[in-house]
């Protein structure tokens, strides 16, 4: 992979999840990109003054239609990472709760990507092109909620 040296140093992403799944998102096969072509969850670059919290709803909305409160967002954890000679990029998590699916489809429009769907745990364990740091913010998840595993 090579690696593109102007994305976002400071980041949010948000896992959205109704029930036992969560909603991943199918990257675009763009090369310009981290992992085209894997799936991950929804996020993108943090703004000069704006908080990480900001960023995850931005996001939200820019690539998913949804417009929802700050309140509804939860934090869940902080995510370091970097490449060999690359900067150290910061992560936060955040997550998002639906509580009613027909409403939430009735105002989703995918933003960004080729498709998304629900995964429950078992699938998304056994998907091979997932973008790894999305991977450990999804193992995260469901290590802070053992109940969605089964």
């Amino acid at each position: 992979m090579k690696l593109i040296q102007n994305n976002p140093k400071n980041a949010s992403a948000i896992i959205i999840h109704f029930k036992k799944k969560l909603l991943l998102v199918l990257r675009s096969n763009n090369k310009k990109i981290f992992y085209p072509n894997h799936y991950g969850i929804f996020g993108g670059a943090k703004e000069k003054n704006e908080t990480y919290k900001d960023t995850a709803k931005r996001e939200l909305l820019e690539e998913t239609n949804l417009n929802v409160s700050k309140k509804n967002i939860k934090y869940l954890a902080d995510i370091k990472f970097s490449f060999p000679n690359f900067k150290i990029v910061n992560r936060k998590i955040y997550t998002y709760q639906i509580i009613d699916l027909s409403k939430f489809q009735k105002n989703f429009i995918l933003g960004e990507g080729e498709k998304c769907k629900f995964l429950n745990y078992h699938q998304i364990k056994s998907l091979a092109n997932i973008v790894p740091y999305d991977r450990l913010a999804i193992d995260l998840f469901f290590a802070a909620n053992m109940k969605f595993k089964n």
